[in-house]
């Protein structure tokens, strides 16, 4: 997806939550999500939610939709530049491929 934020869309996103954008960013709830993508791709919320499902009936998780989100923040300088968002990427998958050991370890 592309994102563009403007300074005026973070102010927005944060006064709806009452936190600091990068708490919002990576907090994975379903409004946080939302809210970042109205303001990202200049939607409404209700489009935005169907972007969530879309998204989601395409095979990406809620995960990968706050990663993508959490890259164009940091891309457009909203979150810091020392986040290295492939080893987000690659600490999820490792994460993943755990859990589905565990879960092969239960069946």
């Amino acid at each position: 997806m592309d994102f563009k934020y403007r300074a005026k869309d973070i102010e927005k996103i944060e006064k709806a939550k009452n936190e600091q954008i990068g708490k919002i960013a990576v907090d994975g709830t379903i409004s946080s999500i939302a809210l970042l993508i109205k303001y990202g791709t200049d939607c409404s919320l209700d489009r935005a939610y169907d972007i969530i499902d879309e998204e989601r009936e395409k095979g990406k998780d809620t995960e990968e939709l706050v990663l993508e989100i959490v890259e164009a923040l940091t891309n457009q300088g909203f979150l810091t530049k020392e986040l290295n968002i492939e080893k987000m990427k690659k600490a999820k998958a490792s994460q993943m491929e755990m859990a589905n050991i565990q879960l092969e370890k239960m069946i």
